[in-house]
């Protein structure tokens, strides 16, 4: 009891405190969690990006319904990578989206599963 005690107040806490950062160059995008670690973090090669896009993921529970966003990447082998889950407003992941796709000069193109614009 005490280990689920001390994994609910810990990821309560990072729920709190925690900001999510998105750092790019050249040669990598990397996502990153702080001021308390938590998993998530990834740093993925620049040049094995294919696509970005924003889904809207709609939880049904017996009280009703939640709506968040996923930020994920499709790589150019077809892999699909989340880079941030749990965004509150679709216009923050698609905001994001265009802002790494301008970087990287990647032409936005249809992905399934892809939220509608």
């Amino acid at each position: 009891h005490v280990t689920v005690g001390v994994v609910l107040t810990y990821t309560t806490l990072a729920g709190f405190l925690n900001t999510s950062y998105i750092s790019l160059n050249r040669q990598e995008i990397s996502v990153r969690h702080a001021p308390l670690p938590y998993p998530g973090g990834k740093t993925i090669p620049a040049g094995d990006v294919g696509q970005l896009y924003t889904q809207e993921i709609v939880r049904r529970t017996k009280t009703g319904t939640t709506t968040s966003y996923n930020l994920s990447a499709v790589t150019r082998d077809g892999e699909k990578l989340d880079l941030l889950k749990g965004l509150d407003s679709p216009e923050a992941g698609l905001y994001i989206e265009q802002q790494i796709e301008q970087y990287y000069n990647i032409t936005d193109q249809p992905v399934a599963g892809e939220m509608p614009r």
